[in-house]
């Protein structure tokens, strides 16, 4: 009984869970952590509280492995989900819920790009298998959600080298003219939304980053004919952002990547040129020989999860409201796995697509569990407009983080394509559409007004 209780303070440990955060599924196949839970399945069979500190998917893992290794595992464990359970469903479930290994899945899927791209195969004979990665990742996301976060991270990885591919091939020609601002946008996605990336991982999206910064500093140097100052203040700005992944790795005591050695001599060899037009080979030259790096991430990644839960959609019975006053909208939202809310906000597009951010204060946050919260606010929505809005529209509603790039100028000036400063943000979850309805009787008639005289 000893030993039983004292395996429940070591639950967290044992099986390199984070008892703060919902679970993502661990590997079934991880003879490692087979071993682990034999001990702790073990363990709760003289002490079932440890169950209620195991995530959900330890009792189909115990289902799946009871039955694989019957000398080892307790014949009955009391999971709370197991009642009122029929046995015919638990052979399905097992073929359900068979493991991925998706990290393997992306790296032998990339090394099969690059080696096409290799060979000098067109970027048109490669597309083919990025977009069946792509569908494939769709697939999991649906079928074993359970691996929401990695499959968020290695979707968000594989748009931004396929970016990245699609740039080397098409070069400054003018289909590549967003691939900048995008994968900017994308590397900052990845370190703000996924929890879990170390600092290996950290580096490599400097490197995105760095190929993005050298692609717009490409671009300018090729559109700005006659105006220099614009373009040296790009080369400026990117020697910056060289500067600040060289520090990343100094400050951590971290082995440089061989790549941020070799692209830090380039550049700074390039920028003691005064020729334009030479440079702007030179960078090509230097973008084009860029190595591709398809990252896998080792540890058990976490994303933040959100949904707005009132109002509830209304498109069969849309709010009518006044035009002439802002309209008042209580709103309700769950998030789970945010442990910091700074920066926390709701996003509403209206009908004009035009963007407004409502911050949410720390009062209308309320703790629900330890990995989870409601929030509670009112939103004054803007119902007055240039054109009246005088038919049924939507505004869309979603929970955003805002966040500071590392170069806010001029990330700020690639991302957005101004130099108006204006917060960056991540989308956690779905986009709410909630309709809206002017009421005809709000608009004054003439007559009205001839009366008023």
């Amino acid at each position: 009984m000893k030993h039983s209780h004292f395996m429940e303070y070591t639950v967290e440990n044992l099986l390199n869970i984070d008892l703060n955060f919902a679970q993502m599924e661990a590997n079934v196949n991880d003879v490692f952590y087979i071993a682990r839970l034999i001990a702790v399945c073990n363990a709760s069979s003289k002490n079932p509280h440890i169950l209620s500190l195991l995530p959900k998917h330890t009792a189909r893992h115990y289902r799946y492995l009871k039955d694989k290794y019957p000398k080892y595992f307790p014949a009955s464990l009391p999971f709370g989900e197991d009642i009122g359970r029929s046995e015919e469903v638990t052979e399905l479930e097992k073929l359900e819920n068979v493991s991925v290994d998706l990290p393997s899945f992306f790296a032998t899927t990339w090394e099969q790009i690059l080696a096409k791209h290799k060979s000098g195969h067109t970027f048109d004979i490669i597309i083919p298998l990025i977009e069946g990665f792509t569908k494939n990742l769709e697939h999991i996301s649906r079928t074993h959600q359970h691996l929401a976060a990695s499959v968020d991270f290695y979707s968000l990885l594989h748009r931004a080298l396929s970016l990245m591919l699609q740039a080397q091939f098409h070069q400054l020609k003018e289909e590549t003219s967003a691939i900048a601002p995008e994968l900017l946008k994308l590397s900052y996605r990845i370190e703000n939304s996924i929890f879990g990336l170390e600092n290996k991982d950290i580096i490599e999206l400097h490197l995105l980053r760095l190929f993005a910064h050298t692609l717009a500093v490409v671009a300018s140097l090729s559109y700005q004919s006659g105006s220099d100052s614009f373009s040296r203040t790009d080369i400026k700005d990117l020697m910056k952002r060289l500067d600040l992944s060289n520090t990343f790795c100094d400050e951590r005591g971290m082995k440089k990547p061989n790549r941020l050695v070799k692209l830090t001599d380039s550049i700074n060899q390039l920028s003691c040129h005064s020729d334009d037009s030479q440079m702007t080979t030179n960078l090509l030259n230097l973008l084009k020989s860029f190595r591709i790096h398809p990252f896998v991430v080792k540890n058990r990644l976490k994303t933040i999860a959100a949904r707005i839960v009132s109002p509830l959609p209304n498109s069969e019975h849309p709010q009518k409201f006044n035009p002439s006053i802002p309209l008042l909208l209580d709103v309700k939202a769950e998030i789970t796995n945010l442990l910091d809310t700074s920066g926390l906000m709701i996003l509403c597009i209206y009908p004009d697509h035009r963007e407004q951010l409502f911050p949410i204060q720390e009062k209308n946050i309320v703790p629900v569990t330890r990995c989870s919260a409601e929030i509670h606010c009112t939103l004054t929505i803007e119902s007055k407009h240039s054109k009246g809005w005088t038919e049924q529209s939507s505004v869309s509603l979603q929970l955003v983080r805002a966040f500071e790039t590392d170069l806010p100028d001029y990330d700020n000036r690639i991302i957005q394509q101004q130099a108006r400063p204006v917060p960056c943000y991540v989308p956690f979850g779905q986009p709410m559409l909630f309709h809206i309805f002017p009421e005809q009787n709000y608009f004054p008639s003439k007559s009205v007004h001839k009366r008023g005289k």
